[in-house]
């Protein structure tokens, strides 16, 4: 299964691994804290740098260097990351779930027609 984070194409079949969806899972969180805590740094370009590095390093984990480069560009910036942060969020409800609910429903109808 194929998704897409700023148009460029990600396999999200690995999602659908428990382990890999747990680590997903887990880094939303983990961004949002590491961008909170980015409001404490004295300058603003360590608070950018902050925050897009966790985007960056999320991105890293679960889709590999390549293409989080690929996705992020070799130099990123803030409204980049953010734009990006915003689909890996969304992944599940706006991609992968839509996509397993079609597989189920196609499973329901066969089922109820007997075959």
């Amino acid at each position: 299964m194929k998704g897409k984070i700023l148009g460029v194409s990600v396999e999200l079949d690995h999602l659908m691994n428990p382990e890999v969806a747990k680590r997903y899972e887990d880094s939303i969180p983990e961004i949002m804290e590491k961008m909170h805590k980015s409001q404490e740094c004295e300058s603003g370009a360590e608070g950018i740098r902050m925050q897009c590095q966790a985007v960056i390093d999320a991105f890293v984990e679960l889709f590999g260097d390549e293409k989080a480069k690929e996705i992020l560009g070799e130099k990123t910036n803030l409204i980049k990351c953010l734009d990006a942060f915003d689909e890996y969020v969304n992944l599940f409800p706006k991609q992968i779930n839509p996509a397993m609910e079609k597989r189920l429903e196609k499973y329901s109808r066969i089922r109820l027609e007997g075959r």
